[in-house]
């Protein structure tokens, strides 16, 4: 039997995320406690000297450097781990697959609820028009460190998945090659982030789009993956599937 409800958690990343996880867990009774780079380094992987509480796990939104201290503190400590962090390296996603085996972990590029079902509609629609024409636009605010966005990438991972072939292609220059999966990025002013997935063929076009107005989707939907994540076992990296179990 899995739990009901999340009693206490800790939030990595104090940031502008962070402190909306942090609201969010308020409004819903969550107790928290920031787990932060200097107690998470200065703890030497273990919880008992430095936390008196017991936690539900994890909710990451710091930094892709912290993604191998997070794992291990995680594995260390048998704790659930919820990372929405995006832009981590080839060797970062290998020590969270690793991690993975020992305990629960989710890498999830877009916590919010309408963008995961969006998903689900990016993958029916490339599969139905396995022919059309796949273009990607993502918008976000001025700050944005990476770019493109870990849900802009996820989005072109999705399409070319379902049909089992396709070149993902940044900032095209020159004419559009056949199998192109093109992704197309904007930063400016204060988007919140938004996402819009065309398929064009012949003469039609379908278009599928997501936006969020405000940080409070992605943390919500954190919070409700650790939830779903707390009633899974360690047996691989987690993704977008988590939400099956929730919406």
């Amino acid at each position: 039997m899995g739990k009901d409800c999340l009693k206490n958690i800790l939030i990595c990343g104090a940031g502008r995320m962070g402190k909306v996880v942090e609201e969010e867990t308020l409004k819903q009774g969550v107790k928290y406690t920031f787990l932060s780079e200097d107690l998470l380094c200065g703890c030497g992987g273990s919880m008992k000297e430095n936390f008196c509480e017991d936690y539900d796990g994890i909710i990451d939104f710091s930094h892709p450097s912290l993604t191998k201290k997070l794992a291990d503190f995680a594995v260390k400590n048998s704790l659930p781990l919820v990372v929405c962090t995006t832009g981590q390296s080839e060797e970062d996603i290998k020590v969270l697959y690793e991690a993975a085996l020992k305990t629960p972990v989710v890498l999830i590029a877009n916590a919010a609820e309408g963008m995961n079902f969006a998903y689900k509609l990016v993958e029916q629609t490339a599969e139905k028009f396995k022919e059309a024409e796949a273009e990607i636009f993502e918008v976000h605010h001025s700050g944005k460190a990476d770019s493109p966005s870990g849900t802009a990438k996820e989005i072109a991972f999705l399409i070319k998945n379902a049909r089992k072939n396709g070149e993902i292609r940044y900032a095209r220059t020159g004419k559009r090659e056949k199998n192109e999966i093109g992704i197309c990025s904007e930063r400016k002013g204060k988007f919140v982030g938004k996402h819009s997935v065309s398929f064009c063929f012949g003469d039609e076009e379908i278009t599928i789009t997501h936006e969020a107005f405000s940080r409070s989707a992605f943390a919500k939907g954190a919070i409700a993956a650790l939830l779903s994540l707390s009633r899974l076992p360690a047996a691989r990296l987690y993704g977008n599937e988590i939400y099956d179990e929730v919406y």
